[in-house]
């Protein structure tokens, strides 16, 4: 049997999170990437608390922003280094 709780030791209202995943660090910059259309743009945010799961955005972000929780241009960035080598 197992047992799984949580003990809440603070409280922050009216804040604006995102799950930890969302959040990427570049050099000493935090980006998260926003929805845009079809696609995702880039942008710069800053950062409050953490937890294990949440991070506060304190600039950046806005609450109905859509965020992605990796990197949407990994997968067209291996695709070109996948292409130049099977052009080689």
């Amino acid at each position: 049997m197992t047992v799984s709780c949580r003990i809440i030791i603070d409280k922050i209202d009216d804040v604006l999170f995102v799950p930890k995943d969302a959040v990427f660090l570049e050099g000493d910059k935090y980006y998260a990437y926003k929805k845009k259309g079809n696609s995702y743009e880039k942008v710069e945010i800053e950062i409050g608390v953490s937890n294990t799961d949440y991070t506060i955005i304190t600039a950046g972000l806005y609450k109905d922003d859509e965020v992605a929780l990796v990197d949407p241009f990994v997968v067209e960035k291996t695709k070109k280094n996948t292409d130049q080598k099977s052009i080689n």
